[in-house]
C-alpha cells in the first residue's frame, strides 16, 4: 500500500491511500511555518470532520483508460491502443490493412489509417482503400502532388541536381536535349548545340597526358583534365599531372587530410572524410564501437529482423554495439521474464498484469495493465464510519 502525503505548497496536506503491489511510504515536508497547524482542506472554523472527509481511496480498476480497449484476439485486459493499433485503429475491428495491394505502408496515427510512401509514391487523395496512389514525376504530379507542368515546352523532368526529384522544364543556364538538361556551354556531347559531340582528340591535335579535348565555353577543342585529375603546375607540357584523389590533393591541389582522415569519394565527389575516432564505410564515417550496422568492422551488422531498419516483429528486441561487439537487448515495453533465449523478448510488460512494467510485477486479480502501470480507480463510497 502506497500513502502520500500531500498539499505542502498550500501550507496543508491531505492523505491519500492508493492500493498497489508494493508498499512504501512518500512523504513531502510541509512547510515549517505550518508545524503546528492541523492538515485541511477547509477554512479555519472547519470541523475536524472535514479532513477525514477529505480521505481519497483508490481501488484496483478493471476500466481501459487513455485510449486503450480489449479488443476481439485480445492477450490481456485494455491491451490494445486504438491510436496506433493497425488492426484495431481508432476502434477495435478497424484495420488499416486493405489487402487488395496497395502501394505503401500502413500505419495508425491518432487514431486514423495513413499510408507511409517511399520513393516516388505519394498518397495525394487521403484514401487508404488505394493507398500511395500517385507516383511523382508525371505531368499532372511532377515534384509533388498537383504540381502540374502547363507549358509543353517544360515537361516535367529529373531534377538537374541529380537527386530524386522532379521539376518542370530546365533551370536557368541549361538546355533540354533528349528529355535532360544540359549546360551548352561546357557539355562535351552537347557543345553550343544538342547532340553537337567534341572530338576528344582534338581532330588530331597534339596529345596531352590525362587530358583531353572537350567543349569550353561553347566551342569544342578545349583542353580538359580527364577525371580525378588537375593541373597543379599550370605547365600543360606535363598535361594534368595530378591525381586528385590521394591524402595530398584529396579533390584539388593542395587539399591535403588531416591524420586519421581517408581521401575517399563522397556524393561524387572526393573529399577529406572522418574525424579522429571514426571510419569510412560503405559512404559514411561511423564509429565501429557503436555503429550497429559496422560493428567493430565495415558491415558488421547487428540488426535483426526482416526489415533491417525496424525491430524484428517476433523477438520485440534490438541488435546494439555495445564496445565493437553486437548485443541483444529488450525494446522498450518488452522483457526476457521466462530467461529463455529462444524465444528472446516474449513479455509484454505494459499490458500484461503478471508482469506489469517488469518481470514478476503482478497487479490484483482482474486489475488491468496500462501503459506498465496496475490501473487504479478512486473507490466507491462506503457507508459507516469512512475507511479504517
Amino acid at each position: 500500500m502506497k500513502r502520500f502525503i500531500l498539499g505542502p505548497a498550500l501550507g496543508t496536506a491531505a492523505i491519500a491511500t492508493v492500493f498497489a503491489c508494493s508498499h512504501r511510504t512518500i512523504e513531502f515536508e510541509r512547510p515549517s511555518e505550518d508545524v503546528s497547524a492541523p492538515p485541511s482542506f477547509s477554512s479555519g472554523d472547519a470541523s475536524t470532520d472535514d479532513a477525514t472527509n477529505a480521505l481519497i481511496s483508490y481501488c484496483p480498476s478493471t476500466k481501459c483508460t487513455n485510449h486503450t480497449a480489449t479488443c476481439p484476439g485480445s492477450q490481456f485486459r485494455c491491451d490494445v491502443d486504438l491510436m496506433i493499433d493497425v488492426n484495431n485503429c481508432g476502434a477495435c475491428g478497424v484495420s488499416c490493412n486493405t489487402g487488395n495491394g496497395t502501394i505503401g505502408t500502413p500505419q495508425c496515427s491518432n487514431g486514423k489509417c495513413v499510408f507511409t510512401c517511399q520513393g516516388k509514391q505519394l498518397d495525394c487523395n487521403a484514401n487508404i482503400e488505394d493507398g500511395c496512389e500517385v507516383t511523382l514525376g508525371t505531368k499532372d504530379n511532377c515534384s509533388a502532388c498537383g504540381d502540374v507542368c502547363t507549358d509543353p515546352a517544360k515537361p516535367c523532368l529529373p531534377a538537374a541536381d541529380g537527386s530524386p526529384s522532379f521539376q518542370c522544364g530546365c533551370p536557368a543556364g541549361k538546355t533540354l536535349c533528349n528529355r535532360y538538361c544540359y549546360d551548352l556551354s561546357a557539355d562535351d556531347a552537347n557543345c553550343s548545340s544538342c547532340g553537337h559531340a567534341c572530338d576528344p582528340t582534338g581532330g588530331g591535335a597534339p596529345s596531352i597526358p590525362n587530358a583531353y579535348y572537350g567543349c569550353g565555353a561553347g566551342q569544342c577543342g578545349h583542353v580538359k583534365c580527364k577525371p580525378d585529375y588537375t593541373d597543379c603546375n599550370n605547365d600543360l607540357a606535363d598535361g594534368c599531372e595530378t591525381r586528385t584523389t590521394t591524402m595530398q590533393n584529396c579533390g584539388g591541389c593542395g587539399i591535403a587530410c588531416e591524420p586519421g582522415q581517408v581521401c575517399a569519394q563522397f556524393e561524387q565527389q572526393w573529399k577529406c572524410l572522418c574525424p579522429p575516432g571514426q571510419t569510412f564505410c560503405d559512404g559514411a564515417c561511423v564509429d565501429l564501437l557503436s555503429d550497429k550496422a559496422n560493428c567493430g568492422a565495415c558491415g558488421v551488422s547487428c540488426r535483426i529482423g526482416v526489415d533491417q531498419n525496424r525491430l524484428s516483429e517476433t523477438s520485440n528486441g534490438i541488435g546494439v554495439c555495445l564496445y565493437g561487439s553486437c548485443a541483444f537487448v529488450c525494446a522498450d515495453g518488452h522483457g526476457d521474464c521466462n530467461n529463455d533465449p529462444s524465444d528472446n523478448c516474449e513479455t509484454n510488460l505494459r499490458s500484461d498484469p503478471s508482469n506489469c512494467g517488469g518481470c514478476g510485477v503482478q497487479c490484483a486479480k482482474d486489475q488491468a495493465c496500462i501503459g506498465g502501470r496496475c490501473a487504479v480507480e478512486p473507490c466507491p463510497p462506503q457507508t459507516g464510519t469512512g475507511p479504517q
